[in-house]
């Protein structure tokens, strides 16, 4: 999290790592359609919904993995995609209608 605060993207810090870009983007295709898949089977979310969702996923993931999010001069607020602070690209669950790949119900 402290290279993300700096700066550097989700793709960058793979690579430093030795992870390609299409490995991790891979990955978080993996992670989101699994969350789709089980937010379908929890009722939050039709299969409709979850085809919409799917069908732009990898173009989103692409952005997110490579976009920065430096920490602001008032030490860490405003930099998430609302303001609010970080988001996670490939967080766990649904909540407050969004699922975990950043995409709105």
């Amino acid at each position: 999290m402290a290279q993300r605060a700096a700066g550097k993207s989700f793709a960058a810090i793979a690579k430093v790592e030795g992870v390609a870009t299409d490995e991790l983007l891979a990955a978080a295709t993996k992670i989101g359609t699994a969350e789709l898949d089980a937010a379908v089977k929890a009722g939050q979310m039709t299969a409709a919904e979850r085809t919409q969702v799917l069908s732009g996923l990898q173009a989103h993931l692409e952005e997110e993995l490579t976009e920065t999010h430096a920490l602001p001069a008032d030490g860490g607020h405003g930099y998430g995609r609302d303001g609010d602070g970080p988001q996670s690209s490939t967080g766990t669950g649904t909540s407050s209608g969004t699922t975990g790949t950043g995409y709105q119900q």
